[in-house]
């Protein structure tokens, strides 16, 4: 049932996103930020539920359920596919239908847009059916994969949410992936530091780094013994299961999964339990129920910024656009974030009390491709992919900025004509390999690189190697490359084109905005002595 829903999800998202697009634009003229203020309302508007007796037996008293809930739902529910459908329902004038429980679609409404209340609610009905059924195919899921699961009762760190490229392609070679990052930062000259990492990324060998054993384990879920399985932690989940459904308590239907995943932390062993968990920025915005079992248990939940990105730039009417990370339902007890200036921005984003502790830049992933060869004259530049309309308008951020397929072509033809007329030679490195990528930016590049001074770069390198070898950076407002390369001791500014990026944006993390070519010129004249041309 849960694949055909995921079948029927992207049969819809695929029907709607032409004119979610053209919905976009409708909204241009009278209010661009409208979909992400209408999140921001409901991220500010936690449904209120009275903790019930069955609940104090079913959650530990250290879980916040009402809180849990909400991040949940937002999580689970406004995502994408909500942009989608909002954005369709304004452009084809047409009632908005979306599963959201009854308070959230009254607030809906009263942003000014026409709402079926009733379809909504049954297709809301319908989330909580399949929410259930989840759960159900959860418990059968703990029950193959604990057989599968190995006993790791030693300390050890687990890293959750990571990819292939996180892991040191060549021990022989300085990598910036995490997991060097990791052996970096907690060093085994700290007693308190584990030496063994362990990660559920699938065909990565077992191996070692800095005196570090990186081990590969089925999922992020104690393996329990027979004991523990069958006569703890199945009859609780069955009973639990059967008193939810008795109860007809729709938030613990609809959190059964994961409250099943609480009871596989709750009857492990201690020493199964990993000391740190480290989770990235990645669509977490929900903290899940069995990381307040693990924090119990002595184990520290780290959140940690693999970029530092910031995610609007200032207007120059002075117009305040919503925040789109929505971090005010964010209450992870750790992050770990780049600089001071980071630090703050996520002060005053959060609402829940937590540690902030300012690291540095974090590296994320890497590969083992050579670096080129480079001269003096030389500028490293970092651009922002456009990615395809279709895909990236329902990320819905109302700056058109963001998403202008001429402010990156101008980007690289302001750059690439005065590096020309300096001779001085332009490497440049792409976001990443995305197959979502805008079909016309791709043919710009491929013509682009026929230019005699331009360079491309693998887009996987890692630009922390690269900004250690350069000693010039240029980056498109306001990717986190420059800030790695100031990190360096390296010159290092964003180019905007246009002239809209202010100055003195919190997003440039106190580097130089450079707006327009005049100014292009004059600073790459400044940089290289070359004097006034």
């Amino acid at each position: 049932m849960i694949n055909i829903v995921n079948w029927l999800k992207v049969l819809i998202e695929r029907r709607i996103e032409p004119y979610a697009v053209k919905g976009y634009f409708d909204i241009q003229d009278t209010n661009p930020d409208l979909v992400n203020e209408i999140k921001d309302n409901l991220a500010n508007h936690q449904i209120s539920l009275k903790r019930t007796i069955i609940e104090n037996i079913i959650f530990p008293k250290n879980i916040n359920i009402q809180l849990a809930f909400h991040q949940y739902l937002f999580s689970t529910l406004l995502g994408t596919m909500f942009n989608r459908v909002v954005l369709f329902s304004i452009h084809r004038k047409k009632k908005i239908i979306y599963p959201l429980p009854s308070a959230w679609l009254r607030i809906l409404q009263k942003s000014g847009l026409p709402v079926s209340i009733y379809l909504s609610s049954c297709f809301f009905y319908l989330f909580i059916a399949v929410s259930f059924f989840a759960g159900v195919a959860k418990l059968f899921s703990h029950i193959i994969l604990n057989i599968k699961r190995i006993k790791v009762n030693q300390k050890h760190v687990y890293f959750l949410n990571l990819h292939k490229e996180c892991f040191p392609p060549n021990r022989d070679q300085n990598s910036y992936d995490i997991m060097s990052w990791y052996t970096k930062k907690y060093n085994l000259n700290n007693p308190d530091n584990s030496r063994l990492i362990v990660h559920s990324v699938p065909n990565i060998n077992n191996t070692s780094l800095e005196g570090h054993k990186i081990f590969y384990a089925q999922d992020c879920f104690p393996k329990m013994s027979l004991l523990s399985f069958y006569f703890k932690f199945l009859p609780a989940v069955i009973f639990t299961s059967l008193v939810v459904i008795l109860s007809f308590r729709l938030r613990n239907i609809i959190l059964l999964r994961e409250i099943i995943d609480m009871y596989a932390f709750k009857f492990a062993d201690k020493s199964c339990v990993a000391n740190k968990y480290f989770f990235n920025y990645t669509n977490l915005l929900y903290r899940p129920l069995w990381t307040y079992i693990a924090e119990s248990k002595g184990s520290s939940l780290i959140w940690y910024f693999y970029s530092c990105h910031i995610a609007n730039y200032e207007e120059p009417n002075k117009r305040s656009f919503t925040a789109t990370d929505f971090f005010q339902i964010l209450n992870w007890p750790k992050y770990l974030v780049w600089n001071e200036n980071h630090a703050e921005y996520i002060r005053q984003r959060i609402d829940y009390p937590s540690e902030i502790e300012v690291v540095g830049p974090i590296g994320y992933s890497d590969n083992s491709v050579a670096l080129p060869r480079v001269g003096e004259l030389s500028v490293l530049v970092f651009d922002i992919q456009p990615l395809k309309l279709t895909y990236s308008i329902p990320a819905s951020c109302g700056q058109w900025y963001k998403y202008d397929y001429k402010v990156r072509t101008d980007f690289f033809n302001d750059i690439e004509s005065i590096c020309t007329e300096l001779g001085v030679n332009v490497f440049f490195k792409r976001k990443r390999n995305n197959p979502r990528i805008h079909k016309g930016y791709l043919d710009f590049i491929h013509s682009f690189v026929k230019n005699e001074y331009v360079h491309e770069i693998d887009p996987g390198v890692s630009a922390f190697r690269l900004c250690k070898q350069f000693n010039v950076v240029l980056s498109m407002p306001f990717t986190a490359s420059s800030v790695v390369a100031d990190f360096y001791g390296k010159d290092a500014a964003y180019y905007d084109p246009t002239g809209i990026i202010q100055k003195n944006d919190k997003a440039a993390h106190n580097l130089q905005v450079i707006n327009g070519k005049a100014e292009l010129r004059d600073y790459l004249n400044k940089i290289f002595k070359f004097g006034v041309i």
